[in-house]
């Protein structure tokens, strides 16, 4: 937990940096910059919060805490703001490297599904053994069963596709965050 005199000094430095962010609801005056919250309560108490990683305020980092007193509000946020998007971009990198392995993964499931298919049809065509009511039978029997297969092996194709494209509209709204 950070002392007042600390958080009092953060806030004086973030409205320095910030004149015109500076917001007041209900007699507390707040400053939001970068997923950080740094506010002067009702009763005079200073609140200093993260909610950079779920919709609830949490504690700031001590590290963080310290490198705004040395280095400025919006300087220490945005180098941290720098190095988390960096970070997730590397991650969602590898994760569409990931989706890419098991596509090409289900794709060679379904080019083998699609060659034993013809095989198969191949030897029931060859086999003279069988009745024409036979033939046709298990020739259906094995389209039913090619079909089923390809279709599951395409579902799951379609999934990573959509899974690699919200992966890269990621990528690119974290990179846009970078570039500015």
């Amino acid at each position: 937990m950070h002392n007042q005199e600390i958080l009092k000094r953060i806030f004086e430095i973030a409205s320095k940096e910030l004149p015109n962010n500076i917001h007041t609801f209900k007699g507390e005056s707040a400053i939001f910059f970068k997923g950080f919250k740094i506010s002067l309560e009702k009763g005079g108490q200073y609140l200093w919060q993260d909610i950079r990683y779920s919709n609830y305020y949490e504690g700031v980092d001590k590290f963080i805490t310290s490198n705004i007193l040395t280095s400025g509000f919006c300087s220490t946020l945005t180098k941290v703001m720098y190095h988390n998007d960096t970070t997730k971009v590397e991650e969602l990198h590898k994760y569409i490297e990931e989706l890419d392995k098991q596509t090409t993964y289900w794709v060679k499931k379904s080019s083998i599904n699609w060659h034993k298919q013809k095989e198969q049809q191949q030897g029931i065509l060859k086999n003279k053994k069988l009745s024409e009511n036979e033939t046709v039978e298990r020739l259906n029997n094995l389209t039913v069963k090619y079909e089923k297969n390809r279709v599951l092996y395409e579902k799951k194709r379609n999934i990573l596709k959509i899974e690699r494209i919200n992966f890269q509209a990621d990528i690119l709204f974290y990179t846009s965050r970078l570039n500015k």
